[in-house]
């Protein structure tokens, strides 16, 4: 690239950040720098991390294939370690001041795999490990927490559930996620039930209650006051319905959408919560609608859709939604950053990430295009899954400017 090319995206990029664009009704859009976390070899090639989670300091979880020279850490003594029976490790990495990513992974001796799945502010790790029980062929899933200084916790010893499977944590250290009595996956046996659940960190493990004829219950999000977002099957698996706890007590959202079935996506600290409904019992093929509910003074949840096909995954505490739009321009799948006029108002903007990174060299020699938000920060941090042609799938951190 001529330095006179890399000059004037310098000057560019600088004078993005000093003005963001003002979009319809004056909703203004923020702009982002991207640090391209992860490209994939080859386009037959498995990608050997995937990203789930990152957390305000920029910490980043997820798994990452057993071929990797990582620091790894035993999940029983702290000792160094590694299993070469051992498929997916839970892993969680740092970006240093060299801007290389560092990276740790946590072995559960006697299981096959693990995964982490939310990391709070304060750095610890909620996740999960399976292994085969050689009694019967049967799985077992343990869920954990593993803390800043090493200590892990077996969150799921006091559950009577054979299988416990975390969603999320909220920055008091509670989490909430769901378990069965399923010997083994989707078995659908005489057995098998879903609960949703709710862990302290005083250790108490709690079913949540269900709504009436409900099955199939999840819990996947909670805010810092404890207030719990979800789904459960209706009565005669004739929908899918978004529910929210409140200490014992279980609510249903108003339907809105347009479809039967709906998932639970998110739930910031001042109770808005977004979804998406699907034509679809299952996430494949059909149209889809992200959804928002917002809660009145009287603490009444009012829903709406937001003008546009696709999800909604995630929502921060300033209420920006993010997701991923399936009619971007040109009929492309792109990630997608919804923002309202205020939080009160119905009128919004959903728009295409990749409009929003500002042009440095680097980004546009990497050629990636964003397809999917997975995560975002009340800082201004997302977390996307992108698109490289001919290198399969890459992730990037997008940090506010």
């Amino acid at each position: 690239m001529s330095q006179s090319l890399v000059l004037l995206l310098s000057l560019f990029a600088a004078a993005a950040s000093q003005n963001s664009s003002k979009q319809e009704g004056g909703v203004q859009s923020p702009k982002f720098t991207a640090e391209v976390l992860f490209v994939g070899e080859g386009s037959g090639d498995m990608p050997i991390w995937h990203f789930t989670a990152v957390n305000d300091e920029g910490e980043l979880v997820g798994v990452s294939r057993n071929d990797l020279d990582h620091a790894v850490i035993l999940a029983q003594g702290g000792k160094a370690g590694y299993s070469e029976n051992l498929d997916w490790m839970a892993t969680r990495w740092r970006l240093g001041r060299d801007a290389e990513l560092r990276s740790n992974a946590l072995i559960f001796p006697g299981f096959s795999e693990s995964h982490v799945v939310g990391i709070n502010s304060e750095g610890v790790m909620v996740g999960f490990a399976e292994k085969e029980d050689l009694i019967g062929d049967a799985f077992r899933v343990l869920a954990f927490l593993h803390a800043e200084n090493g200590t892990i916790t077996d969150i799921s010893a006091l559950s009577s559930m054979r299988n416990c499977w975390p969603k999320a944590i909220n920055d008091r250290g509670d989490v909430v996620g769901d378990a069965s009595n399923d010997p083994g996956p989707f078995s659908w046996s005489a057995r098998y039930h879903t609960s949703a659940f709710h862990w302290s960190p005083s250790g108490e493990f709690r079913v949540l209650p269900a709504p009436q004829g409900a099955t199939n219950i999840k819990a996947v999000a909670l805010s810092k006051d404890g207030l719990i977002a979800g789904e459960c099957e209706s009565a005669n698996y004739s929908g899918r319905r978004v529910v929210v706890w409140q200490g014992n007590e279980v609510l249903e959202l108003p339907e809105v959408g347009g479809h039967a079935y709906c998932r639970a996506g998110d739930i910031n600290d001042r109770g808005d919560i977004v979804g998406y409904s699907m034509e679809s019992p299952c996430d494949s093929g059909g149209e889809t609608r992200p959804l928002l509910w917002t809660r009145d003074h009287y603490g009444t949840f009012r829903g709406r859709d937001l003008g546009f096909e696709g999800t909604a995954i995630g929502i921060n505490s300033q209420g920006w939604v993010v997701g991923t739009r399936t009619d971007c321009a040109g009929g492309q799948r792109c990630a997608a950053l919804y923002l309202r006029e205020g939080r009160w108002s119905d009128k919004g903007i959903a728009l295409d990430l990749n409009d929003l990174v500002l042009p440095t060299e680097d980004w546009i020699a990497g050629k990636l295009r964003l397809v999917e938000a997975l995560d975002l920060t009340d800082t201004g941090m997302i977390l996307c899954r992108a698109w490289k042609r001919g290198a399969n799938w890459a992730y990037v951190l997008l940090n506010k400017v």
